[in-house]
């Protein structure tokens, strides 16, 4: 998978769009913080079957690709001229993964070149996983990129899929 697509909306709306693509490999996730904001991804790589996507660029992934569980959300932008730190920083900390998190992504937006954000996905089996990683020395990679500042700006939410 090269490519990953997703786009928002309500759930009935999301559901048909899922009934209309069997063939495609799409799972709803549900903020945890905001139950109205509802996500569908299209983990099926490739064009894009929504009329509203978001579309990122996969730079590297990582532990096989279990796209399910509990979605750590996290967009790091930094000025042009630390985006190949914060790069580096992000593949050490995908690389780094512990055996307990389902998979992991390392994207971009679409257009690299005219973007400074990078997005870190990645999904595990609890929360408390999650807790475990970040507490880690594995993360350490990331530490200086989350804190808000005049150089970087940070993003977390995590989701809940939707069966």
């Amino acid at each position: 998978m090269t490519l990953l697509h997703f786009t928002f909306g309500s759930e009935p709306i999301l559901r048909s769009i899922m009934g209309k693509h069997p063939d495609r490999q799409l799972q709803l996730y549900q903020a945890s913080n905001f139950s109205s904001k509802i996500m569908l991804f299209d983990f099926s790589g490739g064009k894009s079957i929504f009329a509203a996507p978001v579309t990122l660029d996969i730079l590297a992934h990582t532990n096989g690709r279990e796209y399910r569980g509990v979605m750590l959300y996290q967009s790091f932008e930094v000025n042009a001229d630390k985006q190949d730190y914060l790069l580096s920083s992000v593949k050490k900390a995908l690389t780094s993964l512990p055996a307990n998190s389902n998979a992991g992504l390392m994207s971009c937006l679409k257009d690299r070149k005219k973007s400074s954000t990078i997005v870190l996905i990645s999904f595990w089996n609890d929360l408390k996983s999650i807790g475990e990683w970040k507490e880690s020395s594995d993360y350490s990679p990331l530490l200086p990129f989350i804190d808000k500042s005049p150089d970087h700006d940070y993003f977390e939410e995590l989701y809940n899929p939707i069966r």
